[in-house]
């Protein structure tokens, strides 16, 4: 019994290994948009954008800078 459920599991690992063989093969890379790209592009914009120096720096800033 226990031998039999190694080799349905062992089936089952295959399958699945072979179907995401297929669909990478099927689907592919994405042309115009690739997911991590715009992740990273979104990323930068917002660091950008909360990462600013402020343009005055005041003493309060320095205390926090340095504190």
């Amino acid at each position: 019994m226990n031998q039999l459920l190694t080799v349905i599991q062992s089936f089952d690992i295959m399958l699945v290994i072979a179907l995401a063989l297929l669909l990478d093969r099927l689907l592919g890379e994405p042309r115009k948009f690739h997911p991590l790209i715009g992740f990273g592009n979104i990323a930068a914009w917002f660091e950008s954008k909360l990462n600013r120096r402020p343009r005055v720096i005041t003493p309060a800033y320095m205390a926090c800078w340095y504190g």
